[in-house]
């Protein structure tokens, strides 16, 4: 097939090397350029992307910077004709032979600098990839800027999850809906970049001064024994008081994942010292009393170790750490429960996925799990697999990525059957990695697709569960378990004070 890229000279940048390379994957594609008249006149843009990497970035390079053809490694369209045309201009066109033409459009608009300024004035644009020949919205999702630095990592956030669903129209994988009403978006002035570069400066100052004086995203574990209903039911954190998990200054406890063995409750979880700034696996035991012992090493990688997902198969006890670090989703063994593990089998390789969690539901078994093709946010993109066990093999769904959403893609902790219904916690990452926690009814779930209603969102922040954040919650018996975020001052002397803010009431 012959597919020309239609844009304005102005948006020949590095991410078109990513798209490129997804597009060469699925066949035997020739790729050309075709530079369209620029459709508006000059916004600013690119001098605020210069002034950004400058200031801001300290002259690092990102997908953003503007390459030439040859560095992109293609050629101008010149009087080829075109099978396909993916149109990335601000006002695309359809030609008169009818040839097919894909274009996004975010939330009604398109082009860059209408991305841009939509991202500058509320964020996370919904994103559509539109069939302008056939008049059809034929696939969407809306990506998360969690991880996005600035203007140009919220760019790439959003570039790369447009290259993800392009993939999925590439392959045949249409979801057709009523195209979108256009709407032409006015570029912002050079005020509003001067605000936003203002703006993005002082965000960068306050983050480098709270580097200094605050540890980064400190997690604990909050934990219950209660009797009836929890968090699912209630859809909130009230009921029995929330207890803290005791953890050293200048570590944080975080993914916490129950386990009954032998009528002994468990809790695993991630432990990372801030100094060090990896994860590694560890575990506490309770006691016939419900008190929580003394924190156990569990397993240590090269690579960082997270959301340690446990489960009994077979008379053997298994954990499927998170190691998106390692481009795997492996297996391990319990040789001698709960502190000796060894590696049995990769589940998945070569790529980029997270936070899998597994279950049985209606005759197979489903894993979830969050993936990352090197560019944009790590909670977006929901992908899942299939298979006869849990060790597998395990089959990609045809129709991968089913879900990209910052609100509820990412998994929170296991999954629940209720009622013969399939419930899922998910992070709600609008407001950042982590922000919410939200409660999610899946109301379908086979070969032929995926969907899933979001019943309830819950936030932090309130008496039952002080601080910042809450994106784990996991039950096992009369045991609940949740984590969350706070402020933790590198001076233990202030520290001890900021705890006090953050007791669970």
């Amino acid at each position: 097939m012959i597919i020309h890229i239609r844009l304005e000279g102005h948006q020949l940048r590095d991410w078109l090397k990513h798209l490129v390379r997804a597009i060469h994957s699925m066949g035997d594609h020739s790729l050309y350029i075709h530079i369209a008249p620029r459709a508006e006149k000059r916004s600013g843009l690119q001098t605020l992307l210069t002034l950004e990497k400058m200031i801001v970035f300290r002259n690092r390079e990102n997908s953003c910077e503007r390459r030439t053809l040859r560095e992109l490694g293609l050629e101008l369209a010149g009087k080829t004709k075109p099978d396909l045309i993916i149109d990335l201009t601000s006002r695309p066109f359809v030609p008169d032979n009818n040839t097919r033409v894909l274009a996004p459009s975010y939330d009604g608009t398109r082009g860059e600098p209408a991305l841009a300024g939509l991202l500058l004035s509320k964020g996370a644009p919904l994103m559509t990839i539109d069939d302008l020949t056939n008049h059809k919205t034929i696939a969407s999702g809306t990506p998360s800027l969690e991880a996005a630095q600035g203007l140009s990592g919220a760019l790439e956030a959003v570039y790369s999850r447009f290259i993800m669903l392009l993939k999925r129209v590439l392959q045949g994988l249409e979801d057709e809906t009523t195209i979108t009403p256009f709407q032409y978006f006015t570029p912002l002035s050079s005020i509003h970049h001067s605000k936003h570069l203002a703006k993005n400066v002082a965000n960068y100052i306050i983050r480098e001064i709270y580097q200094l004086c605050c540890y980064s995203g400190h997690w604990r574990i909050g934990y219950r024994f209660i009797d009836g209903n929890g968090v699912l039911e209630n859809k909130n954190l009230t009921g029995a008081p929330w207890q803290l998990i005791d953890h050293p200054y200048n570590h944080f406890y975080a993914d916490p994942v129950l386990f009954n063995h032998e009528g002994r409750d468990y809790l695993f979880f991630e432990m990372l010292d801030h100094h060090v700034g990896k994860g590694t696996l560890a575990v506490i035991r309770f006691d016939e009393n419900g008190n929580p012992g003394p924190t156990e090493p569990v397993l240590e990688e090269p690579w960082h170790l997270s959301y340690p997902f446990m489960f009994k198969w077979q008379g053997d006890i298994w954990m499927i750490p998170e190691s998106s670090n390692n481009n795997d989703v492996a297996v391990y063994r319990a040789t001698d429960f709960p502190l000796k593990w060894e590696r049995h089998e990769t589940l998945l390789s070569g790529l980029e996925a997270a936070d899998a969690t597994i279950i049985e539901f209606n005759g197979a078994w489903w894993m979830f799990v969050v993936e990352r093709e090197g560019l944009g946010g790590y909670s977006d993109t929901l992908c899942l697999y299939k298979a006869d066990n849990p060790l597998g093999p395990w089959t990609a769904h045809p129709q991968n990525p089913v879900l990209i959403d910052h609100k509820s893609a990412r998994p929170a902790g296991n999954m629940v059957i209720k009622n013969d219904k399939l419930w899922r916690p998910v992070q709600d990452c609008e407001a950042g990695y982590g922000a919410a926690l939200g409660l999610a009814e899946v109301t379908q779930l086979d070969d032929e697709g995926f969907d899933q209603r979001i019943d309830t969102v819950i936030q932090p922040g309130g008496p039952e569960w002080p601080g910042r954040k809450i994106h784990t919650l996991n039950r096992v018996g009369r045991l609940e378990v949740i984590d969350g975020c706070i402020y933790r001052p590198r001076m233990k002397a202030l520290g001890n004070f900021s705890d006090n803010l953050y007791k669970p009431r």
